[in-house]
């Protein structure tokens, strides 16, 4: 009898040490996920809150931005599943924003410019991207992330 009790407690035990490593990682990964969207997100905000003029691309997947007299382009690489941005003069390849540990699913541009002025870009933009780890379970729920920059330069 002594032996079944200890059996049972030890099962018990193991089932909640599975358990705590299982949430702690699920925890640690989702902290992964956000902390790469929120670099990229604050990369993006800087750039446009700065911005001397900006447009996207008719399928608001594209986001090109003039400021400090350097151009830069962002957009969602679907294959890679990453952020990435080029600037010109300077690097003429991608460099990708978001960790290869994060897949980006959804990234959206839109807002407006005031065309009138020739003063500057003033208006806003919408940023909308939907992240999740790359290694992520159908069960696991992505993690989207929206802001709204004003640009009143």
């Amino acid at each position: 009898m002594g032996v079944s009790i200890f059996v049972i407690v030890m099962v018990v035990g193991l089932a909640v040490v599975v358990t705590l490593t299982r949430n702690r990682s699920k925890n640690e990964t989702l902290s992964n996920v956000q902390q790469s969207g929120n670099l990229a997100m604050e990369m993006m905000v800087n750039r446009v809150e700065t911005a001397t003029s900006y447009s996207f691309t008719a399928d608001t997947s594209t986001l090109t931005v003039t400021s400090g007299g350097k151009t830069y382009q962002f957009g969602r690489d679907a294959t890679l599943g990453s952020i990435w941005m080029t600037i010109t003069p300077g690097v003429t390849t991608a460099q990708r924003l978001t960790s290869p540990d994060v897949n980006v699913t959804n990234l959206i541009f839109s807002g407006a410019a005031d065309s009138a002025g020739s003063a500057g870009a003033k208006g806003y933009v919408i940023i909308d991207m939907t992240l999740q780890s790359a290694w992520a379970q159908s069960s696991e729920a992505p993690l989207t992330l929206y802001t709204t920059v004003i640009n009143q330069l």
